[in-house]
């Protein structure tokens, strides 16, 4: 008997991807993204990744723009490691250890890369938003990524 497989074609989906470097913490970027272009931003649910024995969390927002008929993703590119990591590893490592070892990247194939603002969209124009955002006080940098051009682009979807 034959098997049939479905699999859902993930490169049917219009997103554009940005890249951002800031020394911003994760809510203080959501709060300067949120003022600059009038969104709403909310801290859902952290974004998990499996690594052999290991989930990793990174932190995500998420905002659902009805009349654009958009949504904003905002991801951080570093973990942050769970409460039960640091309890395991806790006993046995030095705190620099502890802060290194537990961290891994979200894309690795850009680790100078803070956060991922991706937005969900049919042939929005974004330029003057991301004029918008060039100019806060906070991001030293944002560019425009193509999503398909990186190995672990699959990383960054969250539904």
């Amino acid at each position: 008997m034959k098997k049939h497989i479905l699999t859902l074609d993930e490169t049917q989906r219009s997103f554009q991807c940005f890249a951002i470097q800031t020394q911003l913490s994760d809510y203080e970027l959501a709060f300067c993204i949120n003022s600059a272009l009038n969104i709403g931003l909310e801290r859902i649910t952290d974004h998990k990744l499996s690594k052999e024995t290991e989930e990793f969390n990174f932190s995500a927002f998420m905002y659902d723009d009805e009349m654009r008929l958009t949504i904003w993703s905002l991801i951080s590119n570093v973990s942050h490691p769970s409460m039960r990591q640091i309890k395991q590893n806790f006993q046995n490592v030095l705190f620099d250890e502890l802060e290194t070892s537990l961290r891994i990247y979200l894309v690795p194939d850009f680790k100078g890369i803070d956060y991922w603002l991706m937005i969900d969209c049919e042939d929005v124009d974004l330029s003057e938003e991301i004029k918008l955002l060039r100019n806060q006080h906070g991001i030293s940098s944002i560019m425009k990524v193509d999503i398909h051009s990186f190995k672990h682009w699959s990383n960054l979807l969250l539904y």
